[in-house]
């Protein structure tokens, strides 16, 4: 064998080893984003599993802390044309914001339905139900996010 003919033959085994061993590298890779979306995604329910364990309040009816940033929401329902009194609020800190949950009274009633036919509501029951998140730092409430 000449010199030229082994440097042929080690380059076509290393690209056969390199194709051989590509399939493998992207499916471990492609394992550790699922497992880091499934993580996400676990602890996101865990989240909100504990949030909904909280029982859902007037915006009125929250602790003294939340008072100004409940009067800041309600201001964004009224321009959103909404009444305050129609909605129960589930309250999240996250970080430098806290992120109130409101639930509209009409979901508690499309809620109850699909319970008495044994099914779940997912998205937003009712179609009114929304987040509005107030910053801690600049004491401003942003505009509504509706639930998809």
């Amino acid at each position: 064998m000449t010199p030229r003919t082994l440097w042929l033959l080690f380059i076509a085994a290393g690209a056969a080893a390199v194709i051989l061993a590509t399939p493998r590298y992207l499916e471990s890779r492609d394992t550790r984003k699922e497992a880091t979306a499934r993580a996400v995604d676990e602890a996101r329910q865990k989240r909100m599993n504990e949030l909904l364990e909280t029982p859902p309040r007037r915006l009125k009816d929250l602790p003294s802390k939340y008072h100004v940033a409940a009067e800041l929401v309600s201001d964004v329902l009224r321009a959103e044309r909404e009444v305050s009194d129609e909605f129960r609020v589930v309250v999240e800190e996250d970080g430098k914001a806290w992120i109130f949950h409101l639930w509209h009274l009409s979901a508690f009633d499309v809620k109850r339905e699909a319970a008495t036919r044994g099914l779940s509501v997912i998205g937003n029951p009712g179609g009114r139900c929304r987040s509005i998140e107030f910053d801690t730092v600049s004491q401003k409430a942003a505009p509504s996010r509706f639930w998809q």
